[in-house]
This record gives C-alpha cells, structure tokens and sequence, in this order.
C-alpha cells in the first residue's frame, strides 16, 4: 500500500487541486479566469519541475497531467478543453527545465 501512495500521490495531488480548487474556490467570473490562467498552470509547472528533478523526465507524466484536466471538459463546459493541451505543455515545460537543473546538479 505504502508503494501504491508513494507511487501516485503526485497524481493524487494534481487531480484533487483541479476538482477541487475550481469548485471551491471560483466565486465570479474574474476569480474563475484568475485561477485557471495563473494558479493552476503555476501549479502544475511547480508540480512538473520538483517530479522531474527527483525522477527525471517521464513524457508520459505530462500527458496523464493534461487527461486529468478532461473530467473538468464535463463538469464546467467544453471552452475547458483547451486546457488539456495547455496544461499537459505546461507540465512538459516544467520537466524540461526540471531535468535540466537535475542533470546540472548532478554535475556539481
């Protein structure tokens, strides 16, 4: 069990902030844009770097990152998407830089 948790928690941890952020914390429109455009993605980018300086670059990482967004495509509405490409890129872009700080660590 303790695999499994150690495992996915990261997931875990993705999949619980886009439910619940967006449902408990939009109030309005601006507060719906605020955190889909500039928390979220800073989150999942912060995400994506500290996994990929522990474990590497995993290019399935940010694709599972992106389809966790689809759920969302039925509970909010189909504009949400585009998310799912946006999200996943931002993920790949946060690995990205995330080996390279490990790579570069390592040379240290």
């Amino acid at each position: 069990m303790k695999e499994w948790i150690k495992k996915y928690t990261v997931y875990i941890v993705i999949a619980m902030m886009y439910y619940f952020i967006p449902l408990y914390l939009v109030k309005d429109t601006g507060s719906g844009i605020f955190l889909l455009l500039m928390v979220i993605p800073i989150i999942v980018f912060l995400i994506s770097l500290v996994f990929a300086i522990k474990k590497g670059f995993r290019w399935y990482f940010s694709v599972i990152v992106g389809l966790l967004w689809f759920p969302n495509v039925y509970i909010l509405n189909d504009s949400a998407s585009s998310y799912i490409i946006i999200y996943g890129a931002i993920s790949l872009i946060g690995q990205l830089i995330g080996n390279l700080l490990r790579k570069y660590r390592k040379s240290i």
